[in-house]
């Protein structure tokens, strides 16, 4: 297989501007300051970031978004190709898209979303690109970028205002929940931030197997309740209420499918018997999955 020699479109970064950069390195190390808005997204390999002296390893189908985060460095030190995309998005469009979502720009909470997305108090935290608007946006492009390389790269406006729309979706949820974060310092607000993003990701990527909320709580700092309290209060639901809903939805999925036995749905949506799955499936669909309705909706 051919290596993919490195290069890059890189253009300077000019505050207030969107700007779109696609990449490819097997080694690379830069130092820089965040002027936009920015993403960013990994096609392959890893990608090593600081931001204000926080690290985040970004592999393949992971982005980063860096808000107006000042210094930023990144270390690429692979033996294959490491691509990726970068994306800007100018404190204009950002403004644009805001004032339309946020119905009320009297309303003070509002104004303090405004100021929060659009400033460096932003939590800056990766995230899967198969679990977020931004992502599915981030993933429409990719087969593009991937056949066409720095050809494509020269974005409408309106690709640009796709992006922002994308990202407002998925952030404004996120940051009324990490205006409830209580912490004196924004340092510490924005760690227990990536911590419950994290979590989350974690029970996301574990829920089929017999996990552990007491040992995922213990293995990111928290005491059992005071995981609970900071879960609840940031997801507006309890860490396990939200595994099992995971197991449900799989459940409900399955049994539209038909293609296997509930007690095979059990055994692969995490349960380690019939009795104790069909409990939980006919608290949460109020029906037992014998006479589950196959032909209803999926919500």
């Amino acid at each position: 297989m051919t290596e993919t020699p490195q290069y890059s479109n890189f253009k300077p970064r000019i505050e207030n501007t969107c700007i779109m950069d696609f990449s490819s390195f097997t080694e690379l190390e830069v130092k820089g300051t965040i002027r936009n808005f920015a993403i960013k997204y990994v096609l392959s390999g890893i990608e090593n970031y600081q931001l204000n002296g926080v690290d985040f390893k970004v592999a393949a189908g992971e982005y980063l978004l860096a808000g107006f985060s000042g210094d930023v460095s990144l270390l690429i030190d692979s033996k294959t190709s490491v691509r990726g995309i970068c994306v800007d998005l100018s404190k204009d469009i950002l403004n644009e898209v805001l004032s339309y979502h946020l119905t009320s720009a009297i309303d003070l909470e509002n104004q303090d979303l405004w100021h929060l997305m659009c400033s460096s108090e932003f939590p800056e935290s990766k995230y899967s690109a198969l679990r977020t608007n931004v992502g599915n946006t981030l993933l429409k492009i990719q087969p593009h970028v991937i056949t066409q390389g720095v050809n494509y790269l020269q974005p409408e406006c309106e690709t640009y205002y796709k992006i922002a729309e994308s990202l407002v979706a998925d952030c404004l949820p996120r940051l009324y929940a990490f205006k409830r974060i209580k912490a004196v310092k924004s340092s510490t607000r924005k760690e227990l931030f990536r911590k419950l993003i994290n979590v989350k990701h974690q029970i996301d990527e574990t829920f089929l197997t017999q996990t552990s909320i007491q040992k995922i709580a213990a293995a990111n700092g928290f005491s059992e309740y005071h995981f609970f309290r900071l879960f609840k209060n940031f997801f507006n639901i309890s860490p396990h209420q939200y595994l099992l809903k995971k197991r449900m939805e799989l459940a409900q999925q399955l049994l539209q499918a038909r293609h296997h036995s509930i007690s095979e749905v059990a055994l692969l949506c995490g349960f380690n018997d019939v009795y104790s799955f069909s409990k939980a499936f006919k608290k949460h669909f109020v029906c037992p999955p014998s006479k589950y309705n196959f032909d209803q909706p999926s919500y």
